[in-house]
């Protein structure tokens, strides 16, 4: 597996957020991580990224323990998080803000160069709007910047919060079809997101959290075929 997590918790002062969550990624999947708002979702990949202390429990990558580790050293490792919400640069440019996706590969070196050609042909309109303030990108835009942005520190592992939250329909159906795309150009990808069913489509395998530990977990389409997974675990009615 190239991505092993187990037993992991996570305390926010005298709340546990996460209760002993285990999960394997293999090299080129897409493993979906669902669950209700509040379930640990977003809990779990900032653990695994180092952003957030974990109170208990082991996290691997390529076989190499990084748990414990900061996040720019994880990047190194070779692993990276597009986070919820965007978080881009706004005053910063499009170029800047690939430039800066691009810390751990020295953002002039030749190899970093070689990188921005290959995200820029991934995604075309960037190519377009590189002198631009990433802040006046529409959503949809600055989304896929964000996950460009992952791109540009060659990662072998993407982590992805919610990349289609507030977005439209359409844009939504785009950002699915370049998850695809990443996965079949050999990127492994661990995906929270809200749209199930959609997730569940592209994804191999998923694992369903409530209250902060996994309570299912299987192929994705198993799933999708599930009667009551959406209303039993994931806030929704039917």
């Amino acid at each position: 597996m190239i991505l092993s997590v187990k037993n992991l918790t996570v305390h926010y002062g005298p709340i546990q957020a996460l209760r002993g969550v285990s999960l394997d990624v293999a090299q080129g999947e897409i493993i979906a991580l669902l669950g209700a708002n509040g379930a640990g979702k977003t809990s779990t990949l900032n653990a695994i990224m180092g952003l957030i202390p974990a109170s208990g429990g082991e996290i691997a990558l390529n076989g190499e323990t990084i748990g414990g580790l900061p996040p720019e050293t994880i990047v190194r490792r070779g692993m990276t998080l597009t986070p919820e919400g965007r978080q881009v640069f706004s005053d910063l440019t499009v170029e800047e803000n690939l430039l800066l996706g691009a810390f751990s590969k020295r953002p002039r070196s030749a190899f970093a160069a070689a990188k921005r050609e290959e995200v820029l042909t991934l995604f075309p309109l960037l190519r377009e709007r590189l002198t631009q303030a990433a802040g006046t990108l529409s959503g949809g835009e600055q989304q896929q910047l964000a996950i460009a942005r992952s791109l540009m520190s060659d990662p072998a592992v993407l982590m992805l919060d919610e990349p289609s939250l507030g977005l439209a329909p359409q844009i939504v159906d785009r950002i699915f079809e370049l998850i695809a795309e990443l996965r079949q150009r050999g990127l492994t990808i661990l995906l929270v997101e809200q749209n199930v069913e959609q997730s569940l489509e592209i994804a191999d395998r998923a694992y369903v959290l409530a209250n902060g530990s996994v309570v299912l977990s299987g192929r994705g389409a198993d799933l999708l075929q599930t009667t009551g997974v959406e209303r039993t675990y994931l806030g929704r009615r039917g």
